[in-house]
């Protein structure tokens, strides 16, 4: 069972939780089981308000199959949520009163009572489902300790991402001593049902061998690269080669999804320079009354196939914070400002930049625009750094939510991973969902 499909279960399950609170809120309000008819008068209301609740249990992570545990950190991920949904119900209900012919106050506190109950009883026996040893797929993995150890990690800590790793093979055993492992005789004593290889060693005859031998037990074999995405959301860079990007990277079929995305970008831009226009003379002054001018920093970036482009935010740091030449942000970065730390974590420095989504040198979505002096040296360094602006740079993206800090080449290493991941998979549900993450952050606080 892919890791879609557990989602759309998650979701199915949920929906069928508020329907099912809403039919018990019923009948404890008015001490018997609902009529049609008040069925009929309650439900298209609260259907609505329903599909709300789901987006915000997208936003806050409900339906991240990794932290779909009923946890410390699910309990209060939960209770956030219910408490955002409890606060847009009551505006929700208050709005419609007049054209609802509905006063559902003791009603609602019910509803969301039962769903929060209901919803704890549905995670707890879905996850359930989902650790049962026999739904887990027994996987051999062939691949140097390097490689292996993130799907090690995440897999031991997440059975109900439905892999087991029972047996690593390194894949220099296999090139070096191949005809000593007997593939066959793996398969049969720990019952494997899924081969996970590392993409360069399918080259090795000797495992091509032995892989056509063992074709009659209908093991599913996948590259390292596919199963790391799968299940980390990211592409592992030192498994990949110039041909993954030939067969993952088809470009050309992407010009509808960039026109919409551009007409996309325009339109948010507009609307969010319009809706918060007031906020900037507020936040020059305090910038200049706290650190004084300028209010704006100005600084080179490289964008879309490597041209070089001004980005522009509020300034954030200290006058001269880089006169002895350009450096890596640090997390606590003593050049930061007190109000440029709430600028920063608020995302509010980069309100500028929304010029930038205008003028078409950046997008909404995509990966984080970065200097031309760190550009040239991370591309000397790390393998296909230069693809990563084969689209355009964007103000957040699939790196920044799921690796929010990087001041080091080995953090760009690892949010490259995240921007390629993006890059093939990107689409206009994928941006929507990421600015809704993103938009979860900020509110959170959880911004650097």
């Amino acid at each position: 069972m892919s890791l879609r499909t557990k989602k759309i279960i998650l979701f199915i399950g949920d929906i069928a939780v508020f329907v099912i609170s809403l039919w018990l809120a019923l009948l404890f309000r008015y001490g018997d089981i609902p009529t049609s008819e008040l069925w009929d008068k309650h439900f298209p209301v609260f259907a609505f308000l329903y599909i709300i609740w789901a987006v915000v249990f997208y936003i806050v992570g409900l339906y991240s199959i990794h932290q779909v545990r009923t946890s410390l950190p699910f309990y209060s991920k939960l209770s956030a949520a219910q408490i955002v949904n409890a606060f847009i119900g009551a505006i929700y209900f208050y709005i419609l009163l007049p054209f609802t012919g509905i006063s559902p106050k003791t009603l609602y506190v019910l509803d969301i009572f039962l769903a929060t109950l209901l919803l704890v009883f549905w995670r707890k026996i879905f996850i359930s489902i989902l650790d049962i040893k026999t739904l887990r797929a027994d996987t051999l993995l062939i691949a140097e300790d390097d490689e292996a150890k993130d799907i090690l990690e995440v897999t031991s800590k997440n059975p109900h991402l439905g892999y087991s790793i029972v047996k690593v093979i390194r894949s220099s055993d296999i090139i070096m001593k191949g005809s000593d492992i007997n593939l066959k005789d793996i398969v049969e004593k720990y019952n494997i049902k899924v081969i996970c290889v590392e993409p360069a060693i399918l080259k090795s005859q000797t495992l091509t061998d032995q892989l056509f031998e063992i074709l009659p037990y209908k093991i599913r074999v996948v590259d390292l690269a596919s199963l790391t995405e799968e299940i980390t959301g990211k592409i592992p860079i030192t498994t990949i080669g110039r041909s993954w990007f030939l067969d993952n990277l088809n470009l050309h079929s992407s010009q509808v999804y960039e026109k919409v995305k551009r007409i996309f970008d325009i339109v948010v831009s507009v609307l969010c320079l319009i809706l918060l226009s007031w906020l900037f003379p507020l936040i020059a002054a305090a910038i200049v009354v706290t650190s004084g001018r300028p209010v704006f920093f100005k600084q080179k970036r490289v964008g879309y196939l490597g041209k070089v482009f001004t980005a522009v935010k509020f300034r954030t740091m200290v006058q001269d914070a880089e006169k002895s030449g350009p450096q890596w942000a640090q997390k606590n970065d003593p050049r930061i400002t007190k109000i440029g730390k709430f600028l920063r974590k608020t995302r509010l420095d980069e309100l500028p930049q929304l010029i930038n989504v205008l003028r078409g040198e950046m997008s909404l979505v995509g990966p984080r625009p970065e200097r031309p002096e760190f550009v040239a040296q991370l591309k000397e360094k790390i393998p296909f750094y230069n693809e990563r602006h084969l689209v355009k740079p964007g103000l957040t993206g699939w790196a920044q939510i799921n690796f929010p800090y990087g001041a080091s080449e080995e953090d760009s290493l690892k949010k490259l991973q995240y921007d390629l991941y993006y890059i093939k998979n990107r689409s206009f549900i994928f941006d929507i969902a990421i600015l809704l993450k993103t938009a979860k952050t900020i509110l959170s606080g959880e911004g650097q």
